[in-house]
Formats: C-alpha cells, structure tokens, sequence
C-alpha cells in the first residue's frame, strides 16, 4: 500500500511539474531550459537511487535546495531500524566548485 502511494505522488508530481514548464518550451526540442530541467530530474533520481541502494531504507521525499553555496539535492529515508535520517546530497555542479 505504502508504495503506491509513492508512486502515485511521484506521478502527481511529474504531471503538475509538466504544467508548469511554458507551452514554448514544450514545443521546442532544443530549449535550454528543457534540457536543464532533464538533467536536474535525471541528477535527482540519481542522487535518490544512490542514497536508496546505500542505506537499504526507503525514501520518503527529495527536493532540490538552492542556497548562497551552491545547490544541493535534501533526501529525507526511512531507515531499516524505522529511524527517519535526513542526506544533503551535492550537486554534479557544486563538487566541481
């Protein structure tokens, strides 16, 4: 049960982040702000993947976080031993600062 909802929430979330992105952006295959949004999903994703297989716990939620130092990617995991523990994943961008 707990993992459709997850998966259902992800899904939601998907589909009001695709109403939000301009019309123009939609129609224009090459648009940077397109591509940055792709790469920032696919960098997150991989971020949760790489937490998820390193703690064995499951994630309750991901965001990005845009700060003075740099952005990072905040994980909060439900850990095996059913303690909530929260990870402040570095961005590809701001390790190569």
């Amino acid at each position: 049960m707990h993992r459709t909802s997850l998966v259902t929430s992800l899904l939601a979330g998907i589909f009001v982040w695709a109403l939000a992105v301009p019309a123009e952006a939609r129609r224009d295959g090459h648009s940077p702000r397109k591509n940055d949004a792709r790469h920032e999903r696919s960098s997150l994703d991989e971020a949760v993947s790489n937490v998820r297989r390193d703690t064995g716990g499951r994630v309750l939620s991901a965001e990005k976080r845009e700060r003075n130092q740099g952005t990072t990617y905040r994980i909060k995991v439900l850990m095996p031993n059913a303690s909530v523990r929260t990870f402040d994943v570095e961005t590809p961008e701001r390790k190569r600062r």
